[in-house]
């Protein structure tokens, strides 16, 4: 359907080299961040330039024991996603990172028209009647070491909720990629 590789909306809690500003032309930027912090992102890739893009929302200061909830909306009528991570003892829109994203890679507006459109074209390209996505948590380690890993999780999660899945622990699994052994769970679920 398109030359992207990736196609990620991630509300995200960052800290070390990350990826937190974009440009006007979806150009990415990344900084050493020494303090946790929160951050709205849609991150795409085009495998045939091989050129990264972002949209990113705020960065959002948070510290440890902070409680965050993380929303992915699609609005199928106005065909827009909405990402936003906030921290609920920030009161008001400082305490929040929000990117909204009318439609898939919109540095190439003559692709899709909004996520909609895109979803249809997915359906009819996958000969299905859906279109498969994995929602996931997932932490990026990037190379640090397994004591400094451990000793910043485990966290909880205390819901998760998709629409049309039931919140059940059979609806979900954990998976600890890279072989780390800490003597508590990477991550506790919680229904």
């Amino acid at each position: 359907m398109s030359d992207y590789r990736f196609n990620q909306i991630v509300p995200q809690l960052i800290l070390g080299s990350v990826l937190d500003a974009s440009d006007a032309k979806f150009k990415p930027s990344w900084s050493q961040r020494r303090s946790w912090a929160i951050e709205a992102q849609y991150y795409w890739y085009n495998a045939t330039t091989s050129t990264s893009y972002a949209q990113t929302g705020n960065i959002v200061e948070v510290n440890p024991g902070d409680e965050i909830a993380t929303t992915i909306r699609y609005d199928a009528q106005v065909g827009t996603i909405v990402a936003s991570i906030a921290d609920a003892k920030t009161t008001g829109s400082a305490g929040v990172s929000t990117v909204s994203i009318v439609r898939p890679f919109p540095n190439d507006p003559s692709l899709f028209a909004s996520w909609t459109y895109f979803f249809k074209k997915a359906v009819a390209a996958s000969h299905t009647s859906y279109v498969l996505s994995t929602p996931v948590v997932d932490v990026e380690t990037d190379y640090l070491d397994q004591e400094t890993m451990c000793g910043l999780l485990p966290f909880t999660l205390r819901k998760i909720s998709i629409p049309g899945v039931a919140s059940v622990p059979s609806a979900f699994s954990i998976q600890q990629l890279g072989g780390f052994t800490c003597k508590q769970p990477v991550a506790k679920l919680d229904f």
